[in-house]
């Protein structure tokens, strides 16, 4: 009913129609030729191709509302394409004073996983380009920052996936293979210290030795040492997909007669529990 979104009055008739039947939908009277006759009373002769378009347009107006209500939720998406939209309308004002709220928001977040990085990427990028659109020689970094940014948002992810491919490797013999993951290895491990220091790459480093190794413990130990320490800097989805590693690891160690880990695996899903990683709803 919004005409912003829709301003064809029969779409909603429709749904008003539609509307009255849920949450089943299943009534006689919605078959397709009572609702023709209902919208397009001027159009006696029935059509069903003209109905069917009627309702996909229905469908479409659907996909765009949930699609409108992730944009809703998600601050960050609103200040990257409103700063599209005042670069096209050359709204310099207004562009300096949201590129500063659009990195306090960024800044705010206290993950610190690959999303975190490509959003960074995204608010560097963004303001390098307005830097050399008004020709201003003063130089904040925001281009090294940039490519800063992407360094780590490629690593953790890629980091991350070979970690997902590991495990279902493992579990399915799924026959993934994750390219040039020894270069990725080697450019983590021979690396600045700054590089692992950062949580995510730790993080991720120690899940993949913890399944490529899985004669040492050590590793294992580890990774529950970091997700005890750092786990705020992790995504729930993240921290729950990380702990699925640890349970597989420990599932193969049970398998393996090491009885043990029925103890460890309890106490994971405690902290599960605790942290309310694994509810659903």
């Amino acid at each position: 009913h919004s005409p912003y979104h829709n301003k064809n009055q029969r779409i909603r008739q429709l749904c008003a129609l539609l509307y009255r039947y849920k949450p089943t939908f299943q009534h006689p009277k919605l078959s397709k030729p009572l609702l023709y006759a209902t919208i397009y009373p001027d159009l006696p002769n029935y059509e069903e191709l003209r109905i069917n378009n009627l309702i996909s347009d229905l469908l479409q107006l659907l996909y765009a509302f949930l699609a409108q209500e992730v944009y809703h939720d998600n601050p960050l998406l609103q200040k990257k394409y409103l700063l599209n939209s005042l670069t096209l309308h050359d709204a310099d004002r207004h562009i300096e004073k949201n590129l500063r709220s659009y990195e306090r928001l960024q800044q705010k977040s206290s993950h610190r996983s690959h999303a975190y990085f490509l959003e960074a990427y995204y608010l560097n990028e963004e303001a390098d380009q307005q830097q050399l659109r008004r020709a201003m020689r003063s130089n904040e970094g925001h281009f090294q920052k940039q490519s800063d940014a992407l360094d780590l948002f490629y690593h953790i992810n890629k980091f991350r996936i070979a970690c997902d491919m590991t495990s279902r490797n493992l579990v399915a013999q799924a026959g993934y293979q994750c390219h040039y993951l020894e270069e990725l290895l080697r450019w983590y491990e021979e690396g600045p210290g700054s590089i692992r220091e950062e949580p995510a790459l730790q993080l991720y480093y120690k899940v993949l030795q913890m399944l490529r190794r899985q004669e040492e413990e050590k590793w294992y130990v580890e990774v529950r040492e970091i997700l005890r320490e750092q786990y705020l800097c992790f995504t729930r989805e993240e921290l729950w997909q990380v702990y699925s590693f640890a349970l597989n690891f420990c599932i193969i160690r049970i398998n393996s007669g090491q009885s043990y880990y029925y103890q460890v695996v309890l106490q994971l899903y405690q902290e599960l529990l605790d942290r309310e990683i694994i509810f659903v709803n």
